[in-house]
């Protein structure tokens, strides 16, 4: 069947798609959106802000984010296998402009009270759980009459120089249904490649990729490297007993370290977990909640029933890469698209 012909159709549904989406849709042009997950993400995943986003933030009027977001906590250093505290760590210190970074912080006139007190007074970066901010992003597209087409993903296209057509896959009740497409322009943001598994409470072992396939078709290359030795496992998890005012670190980098944040809801209880270092197994704290959980209780020292649901884990590898070019014709590249660090 035919989809209703769009102006645009945006694939992917990050950050990035959806600020594309709205920002077109407030300019009059209708957008679709799509992603391929069959259910929102969970995770707070990349949560820092930095001053021009919230600056787009601002121009969209998305003040949710903008109020709902935390300046980001001192870091609370402690000995191995306790919560005895060895050094504070500021996390977000003030830093002055310089010709080549003359952005540090957002300008007062894009300020709202109180968020932007905390930027001008306590630094540069907020913080907000990437789930939350998709949220957010995900009402006010529906202002517009716009949703996320979940459970869709782009399985081929082709363009000429007035439109761009293909074809979609769309997993109904967990048949796959072809539909084709015809737009005038081509988002792609369905970003680079990457990996996330889900344990217990969604999908157990259930590995989720995104293969970026706008760039691939569009034979974009993506430039720079892969840090082979500096993978992360990103946890987003439920811990009982631990502060909600401040970030915590256990380890040193020339073994392993853990980090634990919390996230924007001082009532909380969720918090996310990255642990990286030469030592550390990375397949196994990623595939294994028993091995997580008995590694987080060891480095804090809380017992290991304090740490309760695991919502996400990823074994990410730090990227550091860049496509040749934005686009050709009629078709884009967006977000970790295009850019990967």
């Amino acid at each position: 069947m035919s989809s209703t012909v769009q102006k645009v159709l945006v694939v992917g549904a990050g950050p990035s798609g959806l600020i594309s989406a709205l920002t077109l849709l407030q300019n009059g042009v209708p957008v679709r959106i799509i992603a391929k997950e069959e259910n929102f993400r969970m995770g707070q995943r990349g949560a820092g802000i930095s001053p021009r986003t919230l600056e787009i933030y601002k121009f969209l009027g998305v003040k949710e984010v903008l109020d709902k977001s935390v300046y980001l906590f001192d870091i609370l250093q402690h000995a191995k296998g306790s919560l005895e505290v060895t050094n504070v760590v500021r996390m977000n210190p003030w830093v002055d402009s310089t010709p080549s970074t003359p952005w540090v912080r957002p300008h007062p006139e894009f300020c709202v009270v109180p968020v932007c007190s905390h930027i001008l007074s306590q630094g540069t970066f907020l913080s907000m759980g990437q789930d939350s901010a998709e949220r957010i992003l995900r009402s006010h597209l529906a202002r517009y009459g716009c949703e996320v087409e979940l459970g869709t993903s782009l399985s081929a296209f082709k363009q000429d120089k007035d439109h761009v057509t293909g074809t979609l896959v769309k997993s109904v009740d967990g048949e796959d249904h072809i539909e084709e497409f015809e737009v005038d322009w081509l988002i792609g943001a369905d970003g680079a490649r990457g990996k996330a598994i889900f344990f217990e409470n969604r999908c157990p072992s259930l590995t989720q990729k995104t293969q970026g396939v706008t760039r691939k078709a569009l034979g974009l290359t993506f430039l720079g490297e892969s840090r082979q030795n500096e993978n992360l496992v990103i946890v987003d998890l439920q811990i009982k007993g631990l502060s909600t005012a401040n970030w915590h670190q256990w380890g040193d980098r020339n073994a392993q370290i853990l980090i634990i944040k919390p996230n924007e809801n001082p009532r909380s209880d969720v918090f996310q977990a990255v642990i990286f270092g030469p030592q550390v197994n990375h397949v196994k704290l990623s595939t294994e909640p028993t091995a997580l959980r008995a590694f987080l209780a060891e480095q804090s020292g809380m017992p290991t029933n304090a740490f309760g649901a695991i919502y996400a884990v990823a074994d990410y590898r730090p990227q550091f890469r860049m496509v040749d070019k934005f686009g050709e014709g009629r078709v884009f590249v967006v977000g970790g698209m295009f850019v990967k660090f």
